[in-house]
């Protein structure tokens, strides 16, 4: 029997919009201010006059809409009540529910993965937010305030079509495994005088200094009822994360493939180039992400609002 899956009203369909690429992304034109979706994974809304209250708001409420637990908030960053401070005087930037994401702060605090000069392969980029956190995200909405005259695009892939990918027996393995995933950066921040929030992170079990959490490698949206080959994203695998019940060897071996199943698969990728206010929402069960390397000493700056949900799954039942 197939998953049960939220069926859409098709209310939105008056709207005009294009469908980014066959794989994935909507793009809204005008008339519309907000909405998104699960199917196509990643929805974009051009100049968009919404206050940050506005898109929390929004975020939460999508969540709430699509059957979240009533635990579910929204994520605090543990360092980011701090950080944001130390960018700006702005009321925004004190707001632990809003994660700043600044290339200057990543060149200052974290390893300038984004550096040109790193001679070191793009790919190393492709991740999933929170996905360190016991709950992990449902939807991901970014506001941009800053844009560099060029780079710093933002790159989305569908987890839907690199499971679509996989013959049979592979789709069949990797629905039975695990994965831990885990942040490395964030505890030798101490070190630099950032002061950690170890207290709830928009959900009671999102709470403390162990930033390791495990799940499914395949994940079951519940909204569409389809599968998604989330579980290996490569940000959160560098360092200790891994494929849960396999040898070292055989995990480098998966991991290496399903990769390749992103990063050689262009027609199951978007990239955005970013526009004045431009509000990029996904659904972070469904795609990875990845920023470009192509930044110059010019500041991209984008105003990041994360709703938590329940633990993920993967339904024996479900569908690719």
């Amino acid at each position: 029997m197939a998953h049960p899956r939220m069926l859409t009203s098709g209310a939105l369909d008056i709207y005009p919009y294009i469908d980014a690429t066959s794989a994935l992304g909507r793009d809204k034109i005008k008339d519309l201010q907000l909405q998104a979706t699960s199917e196509r994974g990643v929805f974009v809304l051009r100049d968009q006059e919404i206050k940050t209250d506005e898109l929390k708001s929004l975020i939460q409420r999508m969540g709430e809409l699509t059957g979240k637990p009533d635990e579910g908030k929204l994520h605090i960053n543990p360092i980011h009540s701090e950080v944001n401070r130390c960018l700006g005087d702005d009321q925004v930037l004190s707001d632990p529910e809003v994660y700043v994401v600044s290339s200057e702060h990543n060149r200052d605090k974290f390893d300038d993965y984004l550096n040109t000069k790193h001679k070191q392969f793009a790919s190393r980029g492709w991740h999933a937010d929170t996905s360190y956190g016991n709950i992990p995200s449902d939807y991901i909405g970014m506001k941009i305030v800053k844009i560099p005259k060029t780079g710093g695009d933002t790159i989305v892939a569908s987890c839907y079509g690199a499971y679509d990918r996989l013959s049979e027996p592979w789709q069949k393995m990797a629905d039975s495994l695990s994965s831990t995933h885990l942040e490395p950066d964030i505890m030798p921040l101490t070190g630099k005088g950032i002061k950690l929030w170890m207290g709830a992170r928009g959900h009671p079990e999102n709470v403390g200094g162990n930033f390791e959490a495990r799940h499914p490698l395949v994940v079951t949206n519940p909204v569409t009822g389809w599968k998604a080959l989330w579980g290996f994203s490569p940000i959160s695998m560098r360092a200790n994360g891994k494929i849960d019940g396999v040898t070292e060897y055989e995990h480098e071996l998966m991991k290496a493939y399903f990769l390749k199943l992103i990063t050689d698969n262009h027609n199951l990728q978007y990239r955005h180039r970013w526009g004045p206010n431009d509000v990029v929402i996904w659904d972070n069960r469904t795609v990875f992400h990845a920023g470009t390397y192509d930044l110059t000493n010019e500041e991209r700056l984008v105003l990041r609002v994360t709703s938590l949900t329940g633990k993920f799954n993967c339904d024996p039942a479900s569908l690719s």
